[in-house]
């Protein structure tokens, strides 16, 4: 899935996968992060022991404006996702440049421009993927019902299918 893309993501590892990547490319980080619903959903750049360790220590803030920690080696600029209806979904974590600098001006206006987009694609994804988890639940149960029924038809006719059997 391409940020710039139409077409809108199947999954939240599609979403979780793209935007890492997309901030290594277009701001030139050394690494970046994904983080959806609390959790680490993508990252990329960094091993995992990094970034559990980042991840222990680190409290995101209810609101506000893009944070800034210059003390933070790992993700010294933190992007909110905020989706429309949806409040705070998330964070982009874009790691320094690989001579250490920060990001700059130009470069945290495009993160924050593609913030909306990202924000609503993990909002969109999560509503999809919550609706499909309810349909399949109701299948289940009307598979459940349907053989309890077929198995209680089955005892009535002593086994007969009812079609001439």
């Amino acid at each position: 899935m391409a940020i710039a893309s139409d077409e809108l993501p199947s999954s939240l590892e599609e979403v979780a996968a793209a935007v890492p990547d997309a901030v290594l490319k277009g701001i030139c980080a050394r690494h970046a992060a994904l983080l959806a619903g609390g959790k680490l959903e993508g990252a990329r750049g960094i091993s995992a022991q990094e970034m559990g360790i980042w991840l222990a220590a680190w409290k995101s803030p209810a609101a506000g404006p893009s944070g800034w920690d210059r003390r933070d080696p790992l993700f010294p600029v933190r992007v909110p996702l905020d989706a429309d209806g949806h409040g705070r979904v998330g964070w982009q974590l874009p790691g320094s440049r690989p001579d250490g600098s920060l990001s700059g001006k130009d470069e945290r206006q495009a993160l924050a421009e593609i913030a909306d987009c990202v924000a609503r694609g993990i909002s969109t994804v999560r509503s999809r993927e919550e609706r499909e988890t309810r349909q399949e639940g109701r299948l289940a149960g009307f598979n459940e019902r349907l053989y309890a029924l077929e198995t209680l038809l089955k005892g009535m006719t002593g086994g007969r299918s009812g079609r001439g059997d």
